[in-house]
């Protein structure tokens, strides 16, 4: 899993002779869609912050399952799993992705640095 793979800002836990040579992911199947968004840092067009996003709809609109992942926030990246947890068995509109996106940084300490305060990325 993603989790055990990346360590800390620019770590993972490959070994100094391994290389990465494959990630498989699943397809996607029924009321589904995905997408990234990333706020890039001009010069390089590295995310600053990132967001990738899943879901699955299931009957009547509700969230039947979904995943999300945040890049650039902090150390490492990291799935919002409150936010998910928050989100699945609901039924999506406006108001409540507003209101549930202001809980991606509970309990997460943001990066600061020369692109970006901790107050900008959060």
């Amino acid at each position: 899993a993603a989790e055990d793979f990346f360590l800390g800002l620019m770590t993972t836990s490959l070994g100094p002779t391994e290389i990465l040579a494959e990630i498989r992911v699943p397809v996607l199947t029924g009321k589904c869609g995905a997408a990234y968004l990333k706020l890039p840092q001009k010069a390089s067009g590295f995310a600053i912050v990132g967001i990738a996003a899943w879901v699955k709809l299931g009957k009547g609109g509700m969230v039947q399952d979904i995943g999300v992942g945040v890049t650039g926030l902090s150390a490492k990246p990291f799935r919002a799993k409150g936010l998910e947890n928050r989100l699945r068995g609901q039924k999506l509109s406006k108001a409540l992705l507003e209101e549930t996106a202001k809980q991606v940084t509970d309990g997460i300490d943001p990066l600061e640095d020369i692109h970006a305060s901790a107050e900008y990325r959060a």
